[in-house]
């Protein structure tokens, strides 16, 4: 089974439009390279716009990607609360995530790309989207990992949390899929690795303080002790805008955060995962944009 792997697409038709054609070669190349099956892992939207979403899914229609089989995703915090683009925007971002109803969004994302989570195992009903289905010996396990907004817990709307509720889901998803000789594949947003500050400046650790803080995924520690006590193979995620693969408490993890957005504008990024006579095998490749 070959996966591809993209993330924090930010697709935003209003100011820019040229994203969709970006994301459309990515999944062409994707496909040339004789994928079975598209992971996105949130962030699809910059600004949760309807048409955002919209022009995603007419591509994945277009390439026949709107099947359980092909295609699993989950969902970012700017697929639920938006996001700045200019810099009038501050001032009305928090106004506008306090009055964002937040299971509402959450279903209206599961509901633009539905045809994904056709036959997905749902533990628990209010759970929108922490979901597992088997792909034959692969189980791909969705976490929903973003935070509802508060002004003092989470004043950027970009922290996450896995809740107690969220905790049981995923015990009831690996008691229902133990099978040893299945590869678990998990995916979520949000990232575990926190690299120190490459600046020495104080004033520039200050601000990567306040970033790491914002982008914080609460008790990660007791999800990563679950995932190892679980015998989880890869994390796929995003969030941090960077493509990366890295290990942590014994785990695997691929960051495909730096698909669209990198530190060079004339390039793009896609993972991908090779599982083959019980290994897995990953790569990050950079495409010109």
């Amino acid at each position: 089974m070959k996966i591809a792997h993209l993330s924090d697409l930010h697709l935003c038709m209003k100011n820019r439009p040229m994203v969709v054609q970006q994301t459309k070669q990515l999944i062409q190349y994707a496909l040339e390279q004789g994928i079975d099956h598209l992971v996105i892992t949130g962030d699809i939207s910059h600004n949760n716009e309807p048409q955002d979403f919209i022009a995603l899914r007419k591509l994945l229609q277009e390439f026949g990607l709107l099947d359980p089989n092909k295609l699993s995703l989950t969902i970012g915090n700017h697929d639920i609360f938006g996001g700045v683009y200019f810099a009038t925007d501050i001032a009305a971002f928090p106004e506008k995530c306090k009055h964002t109803n937040y299971r509402q969004e959450v279903r209206e994302f599961k509901h633009y790309f539905s045809e994904a989570f056709e036959n997905a195992y749902f533990p628990l009903p209010y759970l929108e989207m922490t979901y597992a289905k088997s792909i034959d010996n692969v189980v791909i396990i969705g976490i929903n990992s973003i935070d509802r907004y508060s002004s003092l817990r989470n004043p950027f709307a970009s922290a996450g949390v896995i809740s107690s509720a969220q905790f049981d889901g995923l015990k009831m998803i690996f008691s229902k899929n133990n099978d040893k000789n299945c590869k678990k594949i998990v995916l979520i947003h949000h990232h575990f690795n926190h690299g120190p500050p490459a600046d020495t400046r104080l004033q520039s650790r200050f601000w990567k303080m306040i970033e790491n803080y914002a982008n914080r995924l609460s008790h990660k520690k007791r999800l990563l002790r679950l995932f190892k006590k679980q015998h989880v193979d890869l994390i796929l995620h995003g969030h941090k805008h960077e493509s990366v693969e890295y290990r942590k408490m014994g785990l695997h993890f691929l960051n495909a955060g730096g698909t669209i957005d990198t530190n060079h504008s004339d390039e793009l990024r896609v993972n991908f995962i090779t599982i083959e006579n019980d290994e897995i095998q990953t790569e990050i490749r950079t495409l010109p944009a």
